[in-house]
């Protein structure tokens, strides 16, 4: 399995509003600023979040993004899923003869049941739990 860019920069964005965005909408801008990312892109991938329900948008003044659901209720096979075309060790092949069809049936299915297994014990919880606190602070703005 092969876990593209849509995939790593989705997941960051859904544990970035975790942490953030616990109590009050976050604006992309703020995820793409503290994370150094595109806008646009993060935006392309906000709407597929959003379509598989893992987001809600808040419009207006103080709008932005927020978790569609609650953080230990998402797992990081819903993310990924909604984010990759495939999540397979080995892509089908239409023409799947011999060693590849036993290949197929003993080796990259069990290897793709396991995988998806992991990634559905993973909730977006267990991840943001994780999220380093010392990029928290990284962006507070102190005035005197």
């Amino acid at each position: 399995m092969r876990i593209s860019s849509k995939g790593k920069y989705g997941l960051m964005i859904m544990i970035d509003l975790a942490h953030f965005g616990a109590d009050k909408p976050v604006p992309l801008t703020q995820v793409a600023k503290r994370q150094d990312v595109s806008l646009n892109y993060l935006e392309q991938l906000a709407v597929k979040l959003k379509k598989a329900g893992l987001l809600k948008s808040i419009k207006g003044p103080g709008g932005g993004y927020v978790l569609g659901k609650e953080a230990k209720d998402i797992t990081a096979y819903e993310m990924l899923q909604c984010l990759e075309s495939d999540l397979s060790v080995a892509s089908a092949d239409e023409k799947q003869e011999g060693i590849m069809r036993m290949l197929k049936s003993q080796l990259w299915d069990e290897l793709d049941a396991r995988n998806q297994e992991f990634l559905k014990g993973v909730t977006l919880a267990d991840l943001e739990k994780e999220y380093p606190e010392e990029f928290s602070d990284e962006y507070l703005m102190y005035y005197i």
